[in-house]
């Protein structure tokens, strides 16, 4: 099908070829995302996950001494973003202080009903965190420990936390990659605003002058499931990508167009 040379393409967000032929839905994203317009999209099919970090007491190839006295703290990025820190805790501290003060700092930081699970250790020996509640199943910011307050005698060493296990939920949307191993190595839609999502997949629409709802939370963002579209336009773009869509009509990868059926 010719293209029509009169089209005229939004500044607020990727508009098919012939928009009368155009299908979109809203979808729910996955935390953490800055989503360009015109975003290759796929979905989450993994099983759902809790997230689960490390915090390393002694990370250096397993040769950097534990720590025998002093404090540390640890940190998290807020809902609304900010960071949140605990008060100091002791180089050795049990189990279920460590829970207590991780659940204390998660509701300061916005993430109400988080709970934790604290296991390993107790420190200075290795514990996981296992993340729950309104946390389940999240992928969550990651803990930044700060260790200067530390004792670790001869040898320095880093307190660092690890993610040992991203948080995953099924049925989310994301950035189609063709390596993805949550399912979002299939192709399946096409973004149609610029926007990021927060720790927890809240929409904002992204700058003033891209939407009039900049600034306003949203449960969703709309994606085209359906239409012509320039490869031009499009983020993420492979071979098997337009394979998953629908087919090129006309051009190539780099300049032509997509259908989507």
């Amino acid at each position: 099908m010719p293209v029509n040379p009169e089209i005229l393409y939004s500044l607020q967000k990727v508009e098919p070829i012939f928009p009368e032929e155009g299908g979109q839905r809203p979808l729910a994203f996955m935390p953490n995302q800055t989503i360009a317009r015109g975003t290759v999209l796929g979905q989450v099919s993994a099983a759902n996950a809790n997230e689960v970090q490390t915090i390393d007491f002694a990370p250096i190839g397993g040769s950097g001494n534990a720590p025998a006295a002093g404090t540390f703290t640890l940190s998290i990025t807020g809902i609304d973003g900010g960071t949140f820190t605990t008060a100091a805790l002791a180089w050795n501290i049990a189990n279920a202080d460590l829970k207590t003060a991780i659940e204390a700092l998660l509701d300061a930081a916005g993430y109400t009903g988080a709970t934790v699970v604290v296991a390993g250790g107790p420190a200075p020996a290795d514990v996981t965190v296992t993340f729950g509640g309104t946390a389940a199943n999240w992928d969550m910011p990651l803990l930044v420990a700060t260790s200067s307050l530390l004792d670790v005698g001869a040898r320095a060493t880093t307190l660092t936390v690890v993610e040992t296990t991203p948080g995953n939920r099924i049925g989310l949307w994301g950035p189609y990659s063709d390596v993805a191993a949550d399912g979002r190595d299939v192709a399946r839609a096409i973004a149609a605003y610029s926007f990021r999502t927060d720790n927890v997949g809240r929409v904002v629409f992204a700058g003033a002058g891209e939407s009039p709802e900049y600034g306003t939370y949203h449960l969703t963002a709309p994606a085209w499931f359906k239409g012509r579209f320039r490869t031009t336009d499009l983020t993420g773009l492979d071979a098997n990508g337009i394979a998953d869509l629908g087919r090129l009509e006309s051009g190539t990868l780099a300049d032509g167009i997509l259908a989507l059926i």
